[in-house]
């Protein structure tokens, strides 16, 4: 169950691809036999908390974390994990992530996911709908914000996931590498085969001083569509609840022993 405003601002594929494919990310750290993978996580720019909740309903995360500074969908995301009994793994917080953040969850996440406006301020018209407007535009801090809030929030074996526009892949390479990250994987989402790329997503981890680094270890392509049917096969199947399979549907251009994390 999901409660969404009924106009303007609306949960949109780019959640669903982002939690795909951080239920596809490895931890550092053997999990704990009957624990997630990640037994704290927390979710930046968490809106209605779509992402979470697919996260949980995946049992990826133990307690997750999520932050959203708009107060009406902050709202929304308690009456979202209140539906789905989720009081005791999801933690709503009504905040600004580029302000403080509670000192008990930081330095202590297994992962963070980040869904950062795509749009810088002087690109295009914003939204006339606030909310709209804030999460497509950099209206309260872009992608270098939210991967400052990562770098707080993070273990230092901890895990970065997030998604962008791929068009701007150069800039998020970028600011990983300048923030210490090391990119582990990438993810390019093309709405039908052939296509060119309209997202992607990352996984990063932290790297030694000095040693971030923007090249990909390994590059994955998914096709969102096929001829005949609203989605492809790999996004029904999760969309479904099979977390299994979608792990072994992304197609490797450079390690293709490699497609299953």
């Amino acid at each position: 169950m999901l409660h969404q405003p009924a106009r303007g601002y609306r949960v949109n594929l780019d959640a669903i691809l982002l939690a795909a494919f951080a239920a596809t990310a490895r931890p550092r750290r053997p999990p704990v036999p009957g624990s997630p993978p990640f037994p704290l996580a927390a979710d930046l720019g968490s809106a209605t908390g779509a992402v979470a909740l697919l996260l949980r309903r995946a049992g990826l995360v133990g307690r997750c974390l999520c932050v959203e500074a708009e107060p009406e969908l902050a709202e929304l995301a308690r009456a979202n994990i209140r539906a789905n009994d989720l009081a005791d793994a999801l933690e709503p917080l009504t905040a600004d992530l580029r302000g403080p953040l509670p000192p008990d969850w930081l330095a202590r996440c297994d992962l963070v996911v980040a869904n950062p406006p795509y749009l810088a301020l002087a690109a295009g018209r914003a939204s006339p709908d606030p909310l709209r407007a804030a999460a497509r535009h950099e209206l309260r801090g872009g992608l270098p914000e939210f991967i400052a809030a990562a770098v707080r929030l993070l273990r230092p074996d901890g895990t970065l996931t997030l998604i962008h526009r791929w068009r701007r892949r150069a800039f998020v390479r970028d600011v990983l590498a300048r923030a210490g990250f090391r990119t582990v994987r990438e993810r390019r989402h093309l709405a039908r085969a052939g296509s060119t790329p309209l997202t992607f997503c990352v996984e990063a981890r932290p790297a030694a001083p000095g040693t971030g680094s923007s090249a990909p270890e390994l590059e994955e392509e998914l096709v969102v569509h096929e001829p005949g049917r609203r989605f492809s096969e790999p996004v029904d199947r999760f969309l479904d609840g099979d977390y299994v399979s979608v792990r072994r549907s992304a197609s490797s251009g450079t390690a293709p022993d490699r497609t299953t994390r």
